[in-house]
């Protein structure tokens, strides 16, 4: 892993917290996208994780067949 990935990382983390967001992720994109995400699943599984959620900001991190 290299250090510009790390502080990318570190950099999402803290915006993430700054703008009160809730970052969502397909379990088909990789480890990397997971592992920042508060909750992982498909479609039906993400949505409502979505709704409950307290966040001012939703991210979606899909897949480009989604698209």
């Amino acid at each position: 892993m290299s250090l510009a990935h790390l502080d990318l990382e570190q950099e999402i983390v803290r915006l993430s917290a700054k703008i009160n967001a809730v970052i969502l992720a397909h379990y088909l994109p990789g480890s990397e996208i997971q592992d920042l995400a508060d909750f992982v699943g498909d479609q039906l599984a993400t949505l409502p994780a979505a709704a409950a959620t307290s966040g001012d900001v939703i991210v979606f991190a899909g897949v480009l067949f989604m698209a």
